[in-house]
């Protein structure tokens, strides 16, 4: 945004202006009320008091953990612009970037903290939650790689220990709730491994026909295993 352009936002009512440019904290009110909108909505129509807690917890998760999105003001284009955009998207190919990895921790680990301090602009700090999930598959990695040598993704979800993921379920859990506990474990793999790979010198892939030997197997899936 220009001088001229802020100057005239600034001079509009602050609750006349457009919802991004208001402040943070607005646009955090705002985005917060309308998330939780539609389980209100199903809040009132909960029939037993089980479904009353499960809605108003997941009320309270998304009003205490709520991110607000990142906003941005494109420039206008020019050759200098173009020329810098290109650059940075070798950079980008050359560390595999995707859609997925574009993320604070990859950002920052290749362009530095000021580069992903500048695009996560609302990036307030992972919770404590999340970081623990983590640790938590982190260790399963190394544990099952450790007793087991060459390991599949699944084998390690199995032994994940899922009460201490903390997803909060009512007891006794039912096939689909252990499920959907398997189902977080796994995602919460998948978005680790890379990192997991480089702090331990692990491999994740499909095994080639020496691999397949010398760990005696013989299927195409991916597993997790040592470098040699």
């Amino acid at each position: 945004m220009g001088l001229i352009e802020k100057i005239q936002v600034e001079q509009i009512p602050k609750n006349e202006r457009p919802l991004n440019l208001r402040g943070s904290e607005d646009l955090k009110k705002e985005m917060i009320k309308e998330t939780i909108k539609p389980f209100e909505e199903l809040l009132k129509q909960a029939k037993t008091e089980e479904q009353k807690e499960k809605i108003t917890r997941r009320i309270e998760q998304i009003k205490k953990y709520w991110k607000s999105v990142c906003y941005y003001y494109v420039p206008q284009y020019t050759k200098k612009i173009f020329t810098k955009a290109n650059e940075v998207a070798k950079v980008m190919v050359a560390n595999h970037f995707t859609q997925a990895k574009f993320d604070r921790f990859w950002v920052e680990k290749v362009f530095g903290t000021e580069i992903a301090k500048a695009i996560f602009t609302e990036y307030i700090g992972r919770s404590k939650l999340l970081n623990e999930r983590e640790q938590l598959i982190e260790q399963t990695i190394v544990k099952c790689v450790n007793k087991y040598k060459c390991v599949t993704r699944k084998q390690i979800i199995d032994k994940v220990p899922l009460e201490e993921l903390k997803i909060h379920k009512i007891k006794p859990w039912t096939k689909n709730e252990i499920q959907y506990k398997k189902d977080v474990a796994e995602q919460i793999f998948r978005d680790v491994i890379e990192e997991v790979k480089q702090k331990y010198g692990l491999e994740y892939k499909r095994l080639n026909a020496e691999e397949k030997k010398r760990y005696n197997k013989n299927t195409s899936q991916w597993y997790v295993f040592k470098k040699e």
